[in-house]
């Protein structure tokens, strides 16, 4: 069976609590790599980690045009969370 690139609902992020990076509402939502680009316009930095996750406590940040993939046997984009370091930052994520 051929596997095919979902993409994810692009993300308008702002400075208050993480944002899931996956948020359908469906039971399965595992991919085997997950990845996540800031877009190339933002002019602030996007923060990803956790549900914790703050512009001081993260464990990657995305400046303009920056992108990250995740790989796995389940990677799951409900269990990441993003925050910013200004308003209106885009992130557009996509799984495979």
């Amino acid at each position: 069976m051929a596997q095919a690139i979902k993409l994810l609902a692009t993300l308008t992020v702002g400075t208050g609590a993480g944002v899931q990076v996956d948020q359908r509402v469906q039971q399965n939502r595992a991919f085997r790599s997950l990845s996540m680009q800031a877009d190339p316009a933002n002019t602030g930095q996007i923060f990803v980690g956790d549900s914790t996750v703050t512009t001081s406590l993260y464990a990657r940040v995305l400046n303009a045009g920056d992108w990250i993939t995740l790989t796995g046997d389940s990677v799951d984009g409900a269990e990441i969370y993003v925050t910013a370091s200004a308003a209106g930052q885009v992130l557009h994520p996509s799984g495979f």
